[in-house]
């Protein structure tokens, strides 16, 4: 065999010349690392994610409030004049203030 190269040993060159033409990712030391020992990268995905926690539970709750106040300012038909609707909490013309505050009030350009 010579001059020729079993299976092994052409795999062991190959894995050898790849080893040696890449560069190696560095490794951080964990010592290295300020805070908690994350990577900065991660400990601000870290952070952006507990952001987006709690941006998300004040929506939720903004929204729930937002259904308790339109549970009380629901449309009520008047009893007086038929086609007419007031607000059941205020007692004044549907959609009451309280309403339009929620909804916005249209443009007259619409």
């Amino acid at each position: 065999m010579t001059g020729k190269h079993t299976k092994y040993e052409r795999k062991k060159m190959r894995n050898h010349r790849i080893e040696n033409d890449y560069p190696k990712a560095e490794v951080i030391e964990e010592s290295a690392i300020p805070g908690d020992g994350k990577p900065p990268l991660i400990d601000a995905i870290d952070q952006l994610a507990e952001k987006y926690r709690r941006i998300e539970s004040r929506r939720d709750r903004a929204e729930e409030r937002l259904d308790a106040v339109r549970a009380l300012h629901v449309r009520e038909a008047s009893k007086i004049s038929v086609g007419f609707h007031y607000c059941a909490h205020c007692d004044v013309p549907f959609p009451c203030p309280t309403i339009q505050a929620i909804d916005g009030v249209p443009d007259d350009d619409s």
